[in-house]
């Protein structure tokens, strides 16, 4: 048993393979949607952690421990590949 998404997914992805013309033009604006949706989240969370790098060289009085570590878990999320 595998979840709907993924069973059709799986057949878009034969489908292309196999040559059909209008599996592959869905499979690749499938792709790129995904693609678009992972850069958007790897620029936030780098936009974040910037900005809390900020506070902390500007405040560094006002940053709590939590906020420290919150920026840090967010760090580790950042795709290593993802940077240049």
């Amino acid at each position: 048993m595998i979840p709907a998404r993924e069973a059709i997914d799986k057949q878009l992805m034969l489908k292309a393979a196999s040559g059909n013309i209008q599996a592959m033009r869905e499979y690749y604006k499938m792709r790129d949607r995904h693609t678009l949706e992972y850069v958007n989240h790897q620029l936030t969370s780098l936009w974040l952690i910037m900005e809390g790098k900020d506070r902390i060289r500007d405040f560094p009085e006002d940053v709590t421990d939590e906020f420290k570590q919150t920026l840090r878990l967010l760090e580790m999320r950042i795709d290593k590949n993802f940077l240049p």
